[in-house]
């Protein structure tokens, strides 16, 4: 009782802090859009998950109103992380595109769809290799054609282009090294230049706390139809806490949680079994019970509606139980006899600790900067947490654990 005691003081004391810290979300100062008439407007660019390619953008003002803009009613928009957009004409592509701004000085690097153009000011020149079937000494053979490198050499003129030539010829289609060749020739001619690069960090790491209700449904092994059990628990709470490794730059949909529950329960297993030869035993079990698990989740990001992320995936766990076992008893009848012989003894034992698995579904919303509240369903099983034995027959039970929860996650 100290430890709920303790758990429960500590989330009410994190709620207390983290509610008062709550305020409007500081994003929405960083992203910009810039209008046809140059026009610098900051807001919140409004997506369902992170994207590389947009074919449209929804645009929070500072008022509150969202507009819808497609290729060719911006000039520009950024987000807060680095990553800039910029209207380009590309008829291949369908006339107007929003395409990625990686470099940006008198050769610009920009990205749409894999491909890559050098924008010199006044036109746009696509990056191309190309891959072509030859006949070599009589047999067929496939060429790469890198005619980027002639691209690049006729763009990057002068003394400062000859002497990067080696380096051209050794270039591949690689954001990194485009932009590594690129600096070096801006450097060779005096020119200043601008990198747009994603400088979001590699993770985020978020601590969450949370209470919840579970629930447990006990599956028996099959022995015989003269023996019955009965285990009765009632729904109990568990706490829990952990950390989350989320926002992943390469795979922002993925999340990774570890987090420590702990939950008290305490019920009652009635048996009977009748023996062939004409006996019946009866016993009764009181428990109560502790148990602490440490569960891993690979989470998935599937959904979004309005605010609210959905989230799915599968976990393992480790789990450790102690069970206490008090004033059993085992009343034992035969035909032959009519007295019944009682047994004052705890005819029950559980499993100590175990390693398990089992799935969740979390919705996550966000009341705050800094600041989310999660809604849970987890499923968990776990293998012969009873056994019970009678003196005549033996028989275990697996259980199989519901529970929700609600907690809140600072980010």
């Amino acid at each position: 009782m100290r430890l709920i005691s303790l758990l429960l003081s500590t989330l009410l004391f994190q709620l207390t802090v983290l509610g008062q810290a709550v305020s409007p979300p500081s994003q929405s100062a960083q992203d910009y859009i810039v209008r046809l008439d140059g026009q610098k407007v900051q807001g919140q660019i409004l997506m369902d998950f992170k994207k590389v390619t947009f074919d449209q953008i929804e645009f929070l003002t500072p008022g509150g109103e969202t507009e819808v803009f497609l290729p060719g009613e911006l000039l520009e928009f950024g987000f807060e992380s680095g990553r800039v957009f910029r209207t380009y004409e590309i008829p291949a592509k369908g006339n107007f595109v929003f395409g990625q701004l990686l470099f940006s000085s008198s050769l610009s690097l920009v990205k749409f769809v894999g491909d890559f153009y050098i924008d010199n000011g006044s036109e746009l020149f696509e990056l191309k290799k190309s891959n072509r079937t030859v006949v070599y000494q009589g047999q067929k053979v496939s060429k790469q054609i890198r005619e980027y490198v002639a691209t690049l050499k006729t763009l990057m003129e002068g003394e400062c282009g000859t002497q990067l030539a080696a380096s051209i010829e050794k270039s591949d289609l690689v954001e990194s090294k485009l932009i590594d060749l690129l600096e070096m020739y801006h450097k060779c001619q005096g020119q200043s230049y601008d990198v747009f690069v994603d400088r979001s960090p590699f993770l985020k790491l978020g601590f969450a706390l949370g209470v919840g209700v579970s629930a447990e449904n006990f599956i028996g092994e099959k022995v015989s139809q003269s023996r019955q059990d009965q285990i009765s628990i009632s729904a109990y709470p568990h706490f829990f806490g952990g950390l989350t490794l989320h926002s992943f730059r390469n795979t922002p949909r993925f999340q990774l949680e570890l987090r420590a529950y702990y939950s008290s329960f305490s019920g009652e297993i009635n048996s009977s079994f009748e023996g062939s030869n004409g006996s019946l035993e009866i016993g009764e079990q009181p428990f109560n019970g502790t148990r602490i698990h440490f569960p891993i989740y690979l989470n998935y990001l599937f959904l979004k509606k309005g605010r609210t992320v959905f989230s799915g995936g599968p976990m393992v766990s480790f789990v450790s139980q102690e069970i206490t076992y008090e004033n059993g008893r085992i009343n034992n009848w035969n035909s032959s006899r009519t007295e019944v012989v009682t047994f004052d003894r705890n005819h029950a034992q559980g499993l100590s600790s175990t390693v398990t698995y089992g799935a969740k579904l979390s919705s996550i919303t966000p009341i705050g900067s800094d600041l989310q509240l999660l809604i849970e369903a987890q499923v968990m099983p776990i293998s012969d947490v009873f056994t019970i034995e009678l003196p005549n027959n033996s028989r275990s039970h697996s259980s199989l654990i519901f529970s929700i929860s609600t907690g809140i996650r600072f980010r």
